[in-house]
């Protein structure tokens, strides 16, 4: 997308406003498609609290249903609920170690399916560091799958427990400079959930980063989770980016340095690209050798090949 000298999002576009040339080569553009721009776009994290605690009763004698049965209920529920078209999702875990249990996808059904599996269960003590940033097997926590994300990072981190370690010393306290370094190089945003736990110090500072504040949610229950998450959903529609245009145009598949030039705003820009060789088209024939009968020397015979 682009803005005019006022700084107004010019979205209205036709195949005659932009003009694509690859290595000076003029482009055919076929078609062009600009989103509504209050259709944001957003990657998501999802981070669950594995520890030992999470197969505590959520609300006895009221209800004996687990915490991580309540927990994954409710982000189960906030899956189904995703905007399609406008976001990816990874789920990951931690206790004392972390669990990438679904990398970014645009799958729903992948994601159940990662939430429902046998990992996701009652494990041992609660290590904020391992969740945010790597654990003592240097195992990716949230921040580290942020690295990859498509569109503005914002992570939703649920937890029933203050941050708790106890086997090597440097991971006795939470580190939050360089988890808030992180939050701020990659432009993330975190909201957390306590559930059946008070908002502590670190979870307020872990959402109110100098940068992009989230949000920290105390006290949450099983009459409340589902009503939170379903609130963080749409601060992060708010918060997410504004949908690019699309463009289609014909190539000769050999990349090289594209260059857009949209007259009406008196803008241009340029990019460097290369197909993969995965996805360019081929043609493999079956068999490869053909045949030419009583050719004699310094004879050049031409035959035709159909191929089916």
């Amino acid at each position: 997308f682009g803005y005019d000298a006022a700084g107004v999002n010019i979205r209205n576009y036709n195949v005659n406003d932009i003009v694509i040339k690859e290595d000076g080569i003029k482009r055919k553009l076929l078609w062009v498609d600009c989103p509504p721009e209050d259709l944001s776009r957003f990657s998501l994290i999802l981070v669950l609290d594995l520890s030992g605690s999470m197969g505590d009763p959520v609300d006895p004698p009221n209800d004996y249903r687990s915490r991580l049965t309540v927990a994954r209920n409710a982000i189960r529920s906030f899956i189904g609920n995703l905007p399609v078209g406008r976001f990816e999702c990874a789920l990951t875990a931690f206790s004392v170690n972390s669990y990438l249990l679904c990398d970014f996808t645009d799958d729903v059904s992948l994601l159940i399916q990662a939430l429902d599996s046998n990992i996701v269960a009652p494990k041992s003590l609660t290590d904020y560091n391992a969740a945010f940033l790597y654990d003592v097997y240097n195992n990716p926590g949230a921040l580290q799958i942020a690295e990859h994300a498509k569109y503005k990072p914002f992570i939703i981190f649920l937890t029933d427990g203050k941050h708790e370690f106890r086997s090597t010393s440097d991971r006795y306290e939470v580190w939050m400079p360089q988890i808030i370094d992180k939050t701020n190089q990659l432009d993330a945003t975190i909201f957390s959930i306590a559930l059946n736990l008070e908002q502590t110090d670190i979870l307020v500072s872990l959402a109110q980063g100098p940068k992009n504040k989230g949000d920290v949610f105390g006290d949450v229950n099983q009459s409340t989770i589902d009503q939170v998450y379903q609130e963080i959903l749409q601060k992060i529609e708010v918060k997410g980016i504004t949908p690019p245009c699309d463009l289609v145009f014909e190539t000769d598949c050999n990349g090289g340095e594209m260059t857009m030039e949209i007259e009406k705003i008196s803008a241009s820009t340029s990019k460097t690209y290369t197909i993969s060789e995965s996805i360019k088209p081929s043609l493999e024939v079956d068999p490869r050798n053909f045949d030419f009968k009583n050719v004699l020397p310094g004879e050049s015979p031409v035959q035709d090949v159909t191929i089916t």
